[in-house]
């Protein structure tokens, strides 16, 4: 099925039937253009208007402290491939804080049912600093969680690909794998 046929059928049949066959056509493979056509619709208001759109949809924010917008496409397309509808927030650029802890932004009137936190993207420091970070992180987890009763998934540090000390990386105490790895387990 094209992805154009199969936004024709999302858009008008209303049914299981129509978001199956967008799961079989997701897992069958398509073209990246397919793809973020489909993701596209799927994050559109015409969507929305279908009978199975409010008992099929999540309401997720993503909050951080870089921009994290381009991720809105792939959650789309899991969401989907779930049988469900996303409906996604992403807090602005460098807002975390205020995010979290203000009842009144935008993370908090769009009434999510998960949040995403993912306050470490974007930072290296030395091992010595862990700690540090780790309490920044876990601060905006207590001021989210004092107005928030969904589920807030915390997102770990991901080792950066970038290993400017060679092979010698992990076994650095100023190495971004050391950092990494010690935030997570803390």
């Amino acid at each position: 099925m094209t992805a154009k046929e199969l936004i024709e059928q999302l858009g008008t049949d209303a049914s299981w039937c129509s978001l199956r066959a967008a799961q079989k056509t997701l897992r069958g493979g398509m073209s990246r253009p397919d793809v973020m056509a489909l993701a596209r619709f799927m994050a559109g208001e015409k969507v929305r208007s279908r009978a199975d759109f409010a008992p099929r949809s999540v309401r997720i924010a993503i909050a951080s402290d870089t921009s994290l917008d381009n991720f809105a496409e792939p959650i789309t397309l899991r969401l989907l491939e779930r049988g469900m509808f996303g409906v996604q927030y992403h807090s602005p650029f460098a807002q975390l804080a205020l995010e979290t802890r203000n009842p009144a932004s935008g993370l908090f009137q769009h009434k999510p049912e998960v949040v995403v936190l993912a306050p470490l993207t974007g930072i290296w420091s030395r091992v010595s600093a862990v700690a540090s970070a780790v309490d920044e992180a876990w601060s905006h987890v207590t001021a989210l969680r004092a107005h928030f009763d969904g589920l807030i998934l915390l997102q770990n540090v991901v080792p950066m690909e970038n290993r400017p000390h060679g092979i010698l990386e992990s076994r650095r105490d100023l190495g971004h794998a050391d950092f990494a790895r010690a935030v997570n387990l803390q």
